[in-house]
């Protein structure tokens, strides 16, 4: 970029301090993780802004953020202050890329500091296609494991690996053996909970460096296995939020073939979620409470400028999945194998448990390119 680079911090807390500042300057490098902002996405991203020297940003609202239960444990772990954090705001609705850069802006504390007119340069990790506003800004770095978006423009260094269960993996592996206590803390906490303790989704990587990084710390595997147990039971909070909040806390927003989309994962049961919403509303037909829930849904999708939208919740070993205004929802049951169900006037379906989100839109993308 324009500038030098400062030396690199001794300290967590004086790299977050320094952030605040670097934030306001014309020219700025930034490192972020996806829209949905899981454990991997917002502890690899600060791991790598803090390798590389540059600022971290969250990639997701301050007031969702907050609502993330697991997040706000692991930074209480960590002795992360949430207020030493910049928050990447977004506007929703669809609006055109100049509308959406102009009505975004970085949140540092209470200031809010304008998008619009910085230079900027991605280190990007968990995704490789940055959201719409900052489509423009050119890319440094891509750590990843998924696979390469179509498009994708030049990038210095990219590190791709699909098999590791999870971006943190990568990160650690990419900054070697300069690791500290607490980074290594930050890094090892996304690998346990994205493998389930290195038993799902797990490569000869993601072994390699939980061994490394649990050397670094010095820390017994009882002690890990009862933080992922913790940071597992704080995430299903889901039904003390509010829904227009629930549905924001990890939501990937689409854009294929002329069609915008989104997909929300919660965690609550949709059944109790039915009743919920219908409980709110006096003088609803007995047997149509799932209306409400229907309407809920249908204004969140309206607000997001969504063509269609999907909500999915996997809790028990099964999953099930809300299709809103999706119109090949009956192509896909039937050739998929989705069984489904009523409940209170209500129509979601249960499908087969491995077909969680990062294996489901791409079937999705996929039938949009054969629609063309």
């Amino acid at each position: 970029m324009g500038f030098l680079k400062e030396k690199k911090a001794k300290d967590l807390e004086t790299f977050l301090s320094r952030n605040k500042r670097k934030i306001t300057h014309s020219e700025v490098d930034i490192a972020i993780g996806n829209e949905g902002c899981d454990l991997d996405s917002f502890f690899g991203s600060l791991a790598l802004a803090y390798s590389q020297n540059v600022v971290h940003v969250v990639n997701m609202r301050r007031i969702v953020f907050e609502s993330k239960g697991e997040l706000v444990l692991a930074c209480k772990y960590l002795d992360i202050k949430i207020d030493d954090l910049i928050f990447l705001e977004r506007p929703m609705g669809n609006f055109s890329p100049q509308v959406r850069r102009a009505g975004t802006y970085f949140l540092c504390d209470k200031e809010k500091i304008a998008l619009e007119g910085k230079k900027i340069q991605l280190y990007i990790t968990d995704h490789n296609k940055p959201v719409i506003e900052l489509a423009h800004c050119e890319i440094a770095m891509i750590i990843d494991h998924h696979a390469l978006e179509k498009h994708i423009k030049f990038t210095k260094k990219i590190y791709i690996d699909v098999d590791v269960g999870s971006a943190a993996t990568l990160v650690s592996k990419y900054m070697g053996n300069d690791i500290d206590k607490r980074m290594a803390m930050i890094l090892i906490i996304p690998i346990i909970c994205d493998t389930k303790f290195l038993k799902e989704r797990t490569s000869l990587f993601d072994k390699e460096e939980y061994k490394k990084l649990k050397k670094i710390i010095g820390i017994e595997k009882k002690k890990l296995k009862n933080m992922r147990q913790s940071l597992k039971k704080a995430r299903r909070n889901d039904k003390e939020q509010t829904t227009e909040i629930m549905l924001q806390k990890d939501l990937k927003v689409y854009e294929h073939e002329g069609f915008r989309f989104g997909n929300s994962t919660i965690k609550f049961d949709f059944e109790k979620w039915i009743d919920r919403e219908g409980s709110k509303v006096k003088g609803i037909e007995k047997g149509k409470l799932g209306l409400i829930l229907q309407m809920r849904l249908e204004e969140f999708s309206k607000d997001c400028a969504f063509d269609f939208y999907f909500v999915g919740c996997k809790m028990n070993k099964q999953r099930h999945l809300i299709a809103v205004n999706f119109p090949q929802i009956r192509l896909f049951a039937k050739q998929y194998r989705f069984h489904e169900l009523h409940y209170q006037g209500f129509t979601y379906y249960k499908i087969p448990v491995e077909l969680s989100r990062k294996i489901f839109m791409p079937m999705v993308l996929r039938l949009l390119e054969k629609k063309k």
